[in-house]
């Protein structure tokens, strides 16, 4: 998984990817962008960001979906992209979405 742009995989369902603590430690993160509480596995309204959105430019904020919280990481120290999976491999199809029922 080459040129992955890691923000917008986190909005479409889990990701998990491989990054470079500051301490040059290597971490295995599963996480999400998605706040859907259903995606994001034990998020409630209170964890939901009460902030302006404005991230620090750099940074990736993901909900670390093994943790239970929020977390970040820097977009250089990305190691590696392991795997993808959206909202409707999670969740299947929506009630909206008459055409994959058929």
């Amino acid at each position: 998984m080459e040129n992955i742009d890691l923000k917008e995989a986190l909005k479409s369902g889990i990701v998990t990817f491989t990054f470079r603590k500051a301490n040059g430690e290597l971490r295995t993160a599963s996480g999400t962008r998605n706040l859907n509480p259903a995606i994001a596995l034990g998020m409630t309204e209170n964890d939901k960001p009460k902030g302006t959105g404005n991230e620090k430019p750099g940074v990736i904020a993901f909900w670390d979906i093994d943790a239970g919280g929020w977390r970040s990481c820097r977009e250089h120290s990305i190691v590696e992209v392991r795997s993808i999976s959206t909202e409707e491999e999670l969740l299947g199809p929506t009630l909206f979405d008459l055409d994959a029922l058929e």
